[in-house]
Formats: C-alpha cells, sequence, structure tokens
C-alpha cells in the first residue's frame, strides 16, 4: 500500500496492464509522428527564440524545438560513386574522363549502364577512400584538379571496416605497382607495417549519403529520372568483413544501388 490506499492483486493487475498500453500507445505515436515530438533527446535543439523556421529551428513564439540537421557530404548530389579501395583514384577519372582511358571497356560499360550515356558529371559526387598515406598528394592534387572544373570529389584517407578504430597495413614493396598490395597481409618479406585509422562503411553511408538532399537541377538526361548510389569495392579482403556488416545493417539494400 501507498498513501494509505490498498489495491486488490486483480486492481493492481489491471492497472499495470493500462499503464504499459498508454506507454505502448505513446511510443507508437511518437515513432510515427516525431515532429510531435518537444523534448531534447540529443541537446542539439535550438531553442523557441530561433528566428528561422523548418529544419534549422523553431518558428518564433512557440514552445516547439526541432533538432537542426546535420549538413551531409552528399548533399546536393544527384548520383554518388563510392570508389571503396581506390589506390591512386583512376576509377572516379574513368567516370569523369573517360576520354582519356579510350581502353577501360569494363569500366565505361558499368558507368554507361548505370547512368547512362547523357549523363552530366556536374551531377555527380566521387568518394575515394583510400588509406595508403603514399597516395594522399596524388588524391589531393585530384580533388584541386576536379575542383577547378566544378566537379565533386572527396578523398577520404582511412581504410573501412565493421567498425571503428586502427587497423595494421603493410607497404609490401610493390611501389612500381602503385602499392597495389597495400594491405593487412604480409605478402613480401621486408613488408614495412604502418598502422592506418579505420571507420565503419555502414555508418559513414548512412550518415553522409543515406538521405541526402537532391539538387534543385539536374543537367543530365538520365531514362529513369531516379538518383543513384554505385559503389566499387576493392579491399584486399576486407570485403568478407564489409559487406556482411552493410548487409545485416540494412544499409547495403536501401543505399546502394
Amino acid at each position: 500500500s501507498t498513501s494509505g490506499v490498498t489495491m486488490s492483486p486483480s486492481t493492481c493487475r489491471i492497472a499495470i496492464i493500462l499503464t504499459f498500453a498508454v506507454i505502448n500507445v505513446t511510443c507508437f505515436w511518437l515513432f510515427f509522428h516525431p515532429q510531435s515530438y518537444t523534448g531534447t533527446p540529443n541537446g542539439d535543439c535550438l531553442s523557441s527564440s530561433a528566428s528561422s523556421t523548418g529544419i534549422d529551428g523553431a518558428k518564433s513564439g512557440n514552445n516547439i524545438f526541432v533538432e537542426k540537421r546535420k549538413k551531409k557530404l552528399g548533399d546536393g548530389c544527384f548520383h554518388v560513386f563510392l570508389d571503396v579501395g581506390a589506390n591512386i583514384g583512376v576509377h572516379t577519372r574513368f567516370l569523369y574522363e573517360p576520354n582519356l582511358y579510350p581502353n577501360t571497356k569494363t569500366a565505361a560499360s558499368f558507368f554507361n549502364e548505370q547512368f547512362g550515356t547523357s549523363r552530366d558529371n556536374h551531377d555527380f559526387c566521387a568518394f575515394g577512400f583510400e588509406p595508403n598515406p603514399a597516395h594522399r598528394k596524388r588524391h589531393e592534387n585530384l580533388m584541386a584538379h576536379f575542383k577547378a572544373g566544378g566537379l565533386r570529389y572527396h578523398y577520404i584517407g582511412v581504410a573501412v571496416s565493421d567498425s571503428v578504430g586502427n587497423m595494421t597495413f603493410y607497404h609490401n614493396q610493390d611501389e612500381a605497382k602503385e602499392e597495389w598490395g597495400f594491405s593487412d597481409h604480409v605478402l613480401n618479406k621486408d613488408a614495412v607495417a604502418e598502422v592506418v585509422p579505420k571507420i565503419r562503411l555502414a555508418d559513414w553511408i548512412m550518415d553522409e549519403i543515406y538521405d541526402r538532399e537532391m539538387p534543385s537541377i539536374v543537367l543530365g538526361d538520365y531514362a529513369d529520372k531516379k538518383p543513384k548510389v554505385v559503389m566499387k569495392m576493392d579491399i584486399e579482403s576486407q570485403e568478407y568483413a564489409v559487406l556482411p556488416d552493410l548487409m545485416f545493417s540494412g544499409v547495403l539494400c536501401k543505399t546502394i544501388d
């Protein structure tokens, strides 16, 4: 008993059932009507005195808090190309500058199949994931080169995995081949270890690409009019960790075309 009030076991059971029913109905409502929630779950909300409205703030004079949307790297990109395991970045050049690589029949055929032949490079954003610091300068030059032509290329200098942290990679003495063998495997007796940062690719895609804002103008002529996210992956056997994580997290099915 509490406060002098005593409930029978049957009354108590009814009260418990009603309490859980109210909780379930409330959670159901908030799930489908998140805009009705006025709390501050993340501490990253705007006060009611904000002068703007919509996604960036709350209308002045109202006691409503709206969580500020985080800007994504993919905002404004109609099509997205993810080059995961980019090496020196030539696959982005196959996409943006196919005329310089007339012998790349497979890449040309693939991009034409995915994006058509009447595409405009300004509708794209390309992201190159490459953990080898020996290629950093090359990618920085590529970013500057494409930016000068009004094209968007982002170099992401990390390894990808199914978790966040660090990985030990090895320079396997194949500089003559642009270090194709830079990986977490020792392939040469004179291999040199290097610790590199790693990210969970599934999280990055959700944070930066999924639900991105579409551009107001699309310049190319695309048959299906559908924005796409296309990925090429070559990560020296780490596919066995990354691909299952992308599948079981749902990211592969709802984001990658």
